[in-house]
């Protein structure tokens, strides 16, 4: 996300790099309240 909006990198810049979401992330838990499993 940046500035509230989600936004595309190419696979090139993210592959292989952690992304630490908090656990009190609103997007986190919408996702989790539609069944999303996130590993």
């Amino acid at each position: 996300m940046v500035n509230n909006v989600v936004v595309d990198h190419p696979l090139e810049e993210v592959a292989g790099k952690t992304k630490v979401v908090p656990v009190d992330c609103p997007m986190l838990q919408v996702a989790r309240s539609m069944g999303v499993s996130l590993g």
